[in-house]
């Protein structure tokens, strides 16, 4: 088993998760944030372990970077086309907050109209992969640059939360 230190204190490791999930001490979503390693009861991925943002929107779009959601907009730069504009196949990026340290990526489905998305992500509010998930625009230009996602009940939204914009599954344009 290996030896995770969380909080400065060692600790072995009490499952085995395969390398390409990340073991981290981040929430993400709007289900308070716990600090340490925690274990998520509902909804899995695969062998048992919920998929990261990141690896989940590597799978479900053409966005392949490196890196923490929240580094995604600036590794994108020069390697993809970025913007304010949703499009199905793009990858909405959440900025880093308190509550999110590492930020978010989405895969963008379908537009609803100017100021409503519908999206696929996974480790939101510590829950597996949600399909089909209604994102407001509540900008104050309309820009995409802060959304509320819809909660379980999908009659209401959550907190705000500040975003970079889209992120484009084909190459940036060169000048």
């Amino acid at each position: 088993s290996a030896v995770l230190s969380v909080s400065g204190v060692a600790k072995a490791a009490t499952h085995k998760a395969p390398t390409h999930h990340a073991v981290t001490s981040a929430s993400h979503g709007n289900a308070g944030a716990h600090h340490g390693i925690h274990h998520v009861a509902s909804r899995h991925h695969g062998g048992g372990h919920v998929i990261q943002c990141v690896a989940y929107a590597k799978s479900a779009s053409d966005v392949m970077l490196r890196g923490n959601a929240r580094d995604w907009w600036h590794n994108a730069a020069g390697v993809y086309d970025r913007g304010l504009e949703p499009k199905a196949g793009s990858v909405l990026n959440f900025r880093a907050t308190r509550r999110m340290p590492l930020g978010h990526v989405a895969v963008v489905r379908n537009i609803v109209d100017s100021r409503t998305i519908v999206i696929d992500q996974s480790h939101w509010a510590q829950a597996g992969i949600s399909r089909n998930v209604s994102v407001i625009d509540v900008s104050p230009n309309n820009d995409w640059s802060a959304v509320r996602v819809a909660l379980n009940n999908r009659n209401s939204y959550g907190s705000i939360y500040p975003t970079y914009g889209f992120i484009y599954p084909h190459s940036a344009s060169k000048n």
